[in-house]
């Protein structure tokens, strides 16, 4: 048996790199995988948990520039922060579905661990 080693220029590697990761960063722009056309608000990726519109953890940097910037010039015995500086996360808010029209509270975590223990 007898190869012969092809000889490929270095460059064409990088061109091909670049044309993948150009289509790479078309798809994501196309398809999100943070936003949903048909949802406004926010889903954990962990878990698919789809938040209610309470949940603001998505705005935690405007929140608090927005708390940062109400006690900017007070002293501290001045400073009052208001309840809507406050971030709200999904494992913080009220873990709800409904069974035949009931609401039941769900602990997400034990439910996880209890499906994939099985």
């Amino acid at each position: 048996m007898y190869f012969v080693q092809q000889q490929l220029h270095p460059n064409s590697f990088q061109a091909l790199d670049h044309k993948d990761l150009c289509n790479l960063f078309a798809m994501f722009k196309v398809h999100s995988l943070f936003t949903f056309s048909h949802q406004t608000s926010v889903v954990a990726i962990a878990t698919g948990m789809v938040s209610d519109l309470s949940v603001n953890c998505d705005q935690a940097y405007d929140i608090g520039n927005a708390a940062a910037n109400a006690t900017n010039g007070k002293t501290f015995s001045e400073v009052k922060l208001k309840c809507s500086y406050r971030v709200k996360t999904i494992s913080g808010s009220t873990q709800t579905v409904k069974i035949c029209g009931q609401s039941v509270v769900v602990n997400s975590t034990l439910l996880f661990s209890r499906i994939t223990c099985v």
